[in-house]
């Protein structure tokens, strides 16, 4: 978490906001790091370690910094222009709206993923949208998007991937291997206790 920078980045994005009014853009990439920035107090717990989005404590949200972010993302979608920092925006939005994590509206964040590979269909868009269309309740397409992504061995969230939709297959010695290999490609101390967290409660079930 690097605060500074991230308030930095926003009064950056202020200023050619102010210089280029009028640049949808310009106005989504302000929403979108509002949005994030807005759930910074519920990322970390007391310790240190990394809390997952739906775990986290919506209460220590700002919320009238998540009304501020979508007030600016709706007048990036009133020029008409749509382009991928809207979208991730409106992503953001959706999550930051949900009244707790089962009120999701993973529907429709399945088709703006849709909609954001069409701008920019990197390997790791493809696995986000994979999981939407898991928690929207299609894992037999899910695992089809999956298995076509190419590129993401290193990556320890695909691994992670797997290892949920394995579970929730049944499937719990593969998905215990998947675990085994997201830790194994995590590049950092926190990142390899929380994917132990993870395994540990899959032993635990």
């Amino acid at each position: 978490m690097r605060p500074d920078l991230t308030s930095e980045a926003i009064r950056l994005t202020r200023l050619i906001d102010e210089l280029l009014p009028g640049q949808p853009e310009v106005l989504g990439l302000i929403a979108l790091m509002e949005l994030h920035d807005s759930r910074a107090e519920a990322r970390i717990d007391a310790v240190g370690e990394a809390v997952r989005l739906a775990d986290q404590d919506r209460s220590l949200w700002d919320h009238t910094r998540i009304d501020a972010a979508v007030a600016t993302l709706d007048r990036a979608v009133d020029l008409h222009d749509p382009g991928p920092y809207q979208i991730q925006a409106a992503i953001a939005a959706l999550h930051a709206k949900a009244p707790n994590a089962d009120a999701t509206d993973w529907p429709q964040i399945a088709i703006l993923y849709g909609s954001l590979r069409r701008h920019r269909d990197t390997p790791t868009v493809a696995l986000n949208h994979a999981v939407a269309v898991a928690m929207a309740g299609d894992r037999s397409r899910a695992w089809c998007m999956i298995d076509a992504i190419e590129g993401l061995d290193g990556y320890p969230y695909y691994h992670v991937t797997r290892a949920w939709l394995l579970r929730e297959d049944g499937d719990i010695d593969a998905a215990r291997a998947a675990y085994l290999s997201a830790i194994d490609v995590a590049p950092s101390a926190p990142e390899r206790r929380y994917l132990e967290c993870r395994l540990a409660e899959l032993d635990d079930a």
